[in-house]
């Protein structure tokens, strides 16, 4: 565009227009590519703010959910002569979890003495803390694993999940127990073996069991007024109250006991510690001659076990 005589603003171009009209017309342009491109930088931003508010909304209805769900605690006890030897057990439970438990409780006699590496346990571990030794004021004996934890707790939708102290428990146990218990339509009690003795069927710990703090059977804390066949037979006696409590036993979907087999699916993790599991093992204990006679005397099998079972029935069900 060239004008005749471009040295004056107002002269006139050979098209026809003043150099002023050209400028207008740039001017304008300028606005409007102005107009456009902040119209769409609000409109990105405007999106972007939305995307956030609806995360950020999503954030926090996962925290109110974490917040609603029931605190998971794992449990078990042991006694002198194993302490010092369960650290592998504990480690599994209170690190190496997917879903890690809120707190765990190791129940153990008013006179143990505790290693040094169990003292200094919450300053040394990766999860600072979580551990808490419950020296028990009245030993529930065998049933401390289950008793000592549920007479701390005071929340009825809290989880407790309890086992053996000479089994190493696979990293998604935990989770597998708070699966099960999310939906479950009612409080039911959860493990990997479930058997029949005498017509009561019950779970037993050594593969983990779980419930409600609600579901815990009030009659079980009466264990130390029974015979010895019942003391030492923690499995049978909380599920013999567990079955009169109509408490729905079930098993876990991804972590079952091959009775077949003798063991349990390798995905479950599952193992027993070889130098603690012979140590005063409730399983091999000597028959016992009548309810009364306590001994800790070793030499039996699972046959020896099941008899003192129906021995602990046989007295609930004559003396109850």
């Amino acid at each position: 565009l060239m004008c005749l005589e471009p040295f004056w603003l107002g002269m006139r171009c050979r098209n026809g227009l003043t150099l002023i009209s050209i400028m207008n017309i740039v001017l304008v342009t300028f606005l409007v590519c102005l107009v456009s491109v902040c119209v769409s930088a609000w409109a990105e931003k405007t999106l972007r703010i939305s995307s956030n508010a609806d995360l950020e909304l999503d954030d926090a209805s996962a925290l109110m959910r974490k917040a609603d769900a029931p605190q998971v605690f794992f449990s078990l006890t042991t006694m002198p002569k194993r302490i010092p030897k369960v650290k592998p057990v504990l480690d599994a439970i209170v690190e190496g979890q997917s879903r890690p438990p809120d707190k765990v409780f190791l129940a153990v006699p008013p006179e143990t003495v505790l290693p040094k590496w169990l003292e200094s346990y919450n300053s040394t571990s990766r999860r600072p803390g979580v551990l808490q030794v419950l020296r028990m004021a009245s030993d529930y004996g065998p049933a401390s694993k289950l008793l000592a934890a549920a007479a701390e707790l005071k929340d009825d939708n809290a989880i407790i999940i309890y086992g053996d102290d000479d089994i190493i428990y696979g990293k998604d146990v935990v989770a597998e127990h708070v699966k099960a218990q999310e939906l479950s339509a009612v409080p039911t009690a959860f493990g990997t073996r479930r058997i029949n003795v005498g017509g009561v069927e019950f779970l037993e710990a050594t593969g983990s069991i779980s419930m409600p703090l609600k579901s815990v059977p009030k009659e079980a804390f009466k264990v130390n007024n029974f015979p010895a066949t019942c003391r030492l037979s923690d499995d049978y006696f909380i599920g013999y109250y567990l079955a009169k409590a109509r408490v729905p036993l079930g098993l876990l979907e991804k972590c079952q006991y091959d009775f077949g087999a003798g063991t349990w699916p390798s995905a479950c993790g599952i193992h027993s510690v070889p130098s603690i599991e012979h140590i005063d093992a409730l399983s091999q204990l000597a028959k016992f001659d009548s309810p009364e006679q306590e001994h800790r005397s070793q030499g039996g099998d699972w046959r020896t076990q099941l008899h003192r079972y129906e021995q602990c029935g046989e007295f609930i069900n004559t003396h109850i």
